[in-house]
């Protein structure tokens, strides 16, 4: 558990291909309504390409995926949550995937790392993310795998506040 410490800055980064009903986006905006909530300024950043590609596509490129969005100095940010769809009922994404391969070397230690993946099945895909995490040095501070075959109502978003009670 973190000690009573006010945190300044969150960043929720995440990627979700449908965004009408995505469970990534559901979890992203609670999480940062539940940040404002408490005074910390939350900024979600929905990871994009530069180019569209279908899923295989993506699979076989996963390191050479340039992404659309600017780069942002997560070492000045007390949380980064990183949200991930389960990609064939395996893995995160290879647009996460390749967000994270691109992070800058820097010092993240005072920076809490927190990940999530939304699927129908839990999959790998926190365990990948955290491995190409750890790469960079950086450790997992929490995880959680929320799995449904449903579009997230506000009954399977409580446990989305609950991962986010367990910050603190």
């Amino acid at each position: 558990m973190l000690e009573n410490v006010q945190a300044k800055k969150a960043f929720i980064i995440y990627y979700a291909s449908d965004l009408t009903h995505s469970n990534e986006e559901k979890v992203a905006s609670l999480l940062q309504k539940l940040f404002n909530d408490k005074n910390i300024s939350a900024e979600k950043i929905l990871l994009e390409p530069k180019e569209k590609l279908t899923l295989k596509q993506q699979l076989r490129m996963e390191k050479k995926i340039e992404l659309a969005n600017k780069q942002v100095d997560l070492s000045k940010a007390d949380y980064v949550i990183i949200g991930s769809p389960v990609v064939d009922a395996i893995t995160s994404s290879p647009i996460v995937n390749s967000f994270i391969r691109g992070f800058e070397k820097k010092d993240y230690s005072s920076t809490k790392f927190v990940l999530f993946s939304c699927g129908i099945i839990p999959g790998l895909a926190i365990k990948k993310m955290s491995s190409l995490l750890a790469v960079n040095g950086i450790k997992v501070f929490d995880s959680q795998a929320f799995s449904s075959m449903f579009e997230f109502d506000k009954k399977k978003l409580i446990e989305a506040e609950s991962f986010f009670n367990r910050f603190f």
